[in-house]
């Protein structure tokens, strides 16, 4: 890529090099969007907001995290992945204390929130001392993720932002070039604001006990394209451009706009019967028009999955008045945490228990859902029961 604002020149650190500001554009078009939410903390935004503020939307936010990312990681290493111990830093002494990588951070950080610990347990293995300072030095998408996800919960963690030391040193225009390397004008920006749309089919009945509780399996769609107006179901063998096969045949879409695109098919996972067998718990009823879902911080029954949980999930709105109303999107290590709810999990992986532990398949699974459908309000058709 060909770089400008952004190799600017920070403090005494020099420029940073270009295989770094590669690897920083790169993670910064995946990383989660959640990272980038608006909050009420008082965090790394409201702290840089006199230099790079006002926040013109998501994409603005996530260009300004890299600028921070970007001079901060001169501050702490000169850019160097590898950087380990500050050794004019006297408190520096024990595996969880000593900084490693380009943002310096260190084991003890992951008390500032139990997002943190999960992330490096997830990506590490472990969350010892040691193994922290290696994956913080090898592992360069887990270091990028981390510092951001640290500088919002607090920015006490790195001196030079929280003594506003590096702020003379960030870059509106640097902001603007991330910006842009983000959106790239190959992508429009009518097919890079397209709506996600989910799509919710359990046909043909797959149902599962485990243990005492009954469940079903189904498939959670995620599309990509213009809005979609209604989705019927062909006969299998049915083909035409922007089609999409399901179990029991094809996916035909109307829409007010251009070709339909899969982003991910998902297994998913729902309560069933009631354990006497003489009742149905509830479910969304299939309808011709879609639901809406938004995403949701928080709730205070999914994070009771176990301590620590942070509670994301998305509400379905649009039910039937009664229980339907109270029906969420969100993660379940099995069928026993779902009431009406719905939880994804890798496509075909059909085990009827996970480990209850941040990074199991089905929190990898919403993890993603919350990348791709994003902050805004989406569609959810259901098409059966």
């Amino acid at each position: 890529m060909a770089y400008k604002a952004s190799k600017q020149r920070v403090h005494n650190r020099g420029v940073p090099p270009d295989h770094f500001l590669d690897e920083l554009v790169a993670w910064g078009a995946i990383a989660s969007d959640d990272i980038f939410y608006p909050n009420s903390a008082k965090d790394v935004y409201s702290n840089v907001f006199s230099t790079l503020g006002p926040w013109q939307g998501l994409s603005h936010r996530r260009a300004v995290m890299l600028e921070v990312m970007r001079v901060l990681a001169g501050f702490e290493s000169s850019w160097h992945w590898n950087e380990g111990r500050d050794t004019t830093n006297p408190t520096s002494v024990t595996p969880t204390t000593i900084e490693a990588g380009a943002w310096q951070v260190s084991a003890n950080s992951m008390g500032f929130g139990p997002e943190l610990k999960a992330l490096v347990l997830a990506k590490a293995g472990a969350v010892d001392g040691n193994t922290f300072q290696r994956a913080m030095k090898a592992n360069h998408q887990l270091a990028m993720e981390y510092i951001a996800r640290l500088l919002r919960r607090t920015v006490n963690h790195n001196g030079p932002v929280k003594r506003h030391e590096i702020d003379r040193w960030l870059s509106k225009d640097a902001v603007a070039e991330f910006q842009s390397l983000l959106n790239p004008i190959g992508d429009s920006p009518s097919k890079a604001n397209m709506p996600v749309t989910l799509i919710l089919t359990r046909n043909p009945l797959n149902a599962f006990m485990h243990g005492q509780q009954s469940g079903r399996w189904g498939q959670l769609i995620a599309v990509k394209g213009p809005k979609i107006t209604s989705v019927r179901v062909l006969s299998a063998g049915a083909t035409e451009v922007g089609m999409i096969d399901i179990p029991t045949g094809t996916l035909k879409f109307s829409t007010d706009g251009a070709q339909i695109t899969e982003l991910k098919k998902y297994t998913s996972m729902e309560r069933f019967k009631s354990n006497d067998g003489q009742g149905w718990y509830v479910q969304l009823h299939p309808r011709a028009t879609p639901y809406r879902i938004t995403y949701e911080a928080g709730n205070s029954a999914v994070k009771t999955l176990r301590a620590g949980h942070d509670g994301r999930c998305f509400r379905v709105h649009g039910g039937k008045p009664g229980p339907e109303q109270g029906i969420l999107i969100h993660e379940a290590p099995h069928v026993g945490w779902l009431i009406g709810c719905i939880s994804p999990r890798p496509l075909g992986n059909l085990r009827t228990e996970f480990h209850n532990v941040p990074g199991n398949p089905s929190y990898t699974a919403m993890d993603e859902l919350f990348r791709l459908v994003g902050p805004s309000a989406a569609d959810l058709f259901v098409l059966d029961w």
